[in-house]
């Protein structure tokens, strides 16, 4: 978005950040594209293109039951009618079979974080941790 609004194209984007085009984050684009932005909506679209193409390449080699999207994308306005709904649209058209369900996760942002602490207790617990710590060797 930044270079297109450095090539002159006009976007609300810029007028909600007052012209510090550095400042330009994921939820003011989504902002903008439900307000009715053009180049947000390009934006928005040309990222749900390229997460469809991934997924539905994780679909094809992988054969999930559910696909859980996670991180920063969950708390973004809007994000179910601007691109939950989308994606799966996409995939669903892409694929000539049932696709597993594609949904938010509810941890949110802290999935990745939560996952890997609950992962790094498990192994702790059950004595398969790769990468202990050998005390005999730091004393």
């Amino acid at each position: 978005m930044v270079a297109k609004i450095e090539e002159g194209e006009k976007t609300i984007v810029e007028s909600m950040v007052k012209g510090h085009i550095d400042q330009i984050e994921p939820f003011l684009v989504c902002e903008a594209a439900i307000n009715g932005d053009k180049l947000a909506e390009t934006v928005i679209e040309e990222m749900v293109k390229y997460l469809s193409i991934g997924i539905i390449n994780l679909i094809l080699i992988l054969n999930p039951q559910i696909i859980v999207l996670g991180g920063d994308i969950c708390n973004l306005p809007h994000v179910s009618e601007l691109i939950l709904e989308r994606i799966i649209e996409k995939v669903k058209r892409s694929l000539p079979f049932n696709t597993p369900e594609i949904k938010l996760s509810s941890l949110g942002e802290d999935a990745c974080i939560i996952g890997a602490s609950f992962m790094a207790v498990e192994y702790l617990i059950l004595g398969e941790f790769p990468y202990r710590i050998d005390l005999e060797k730091i004393i």
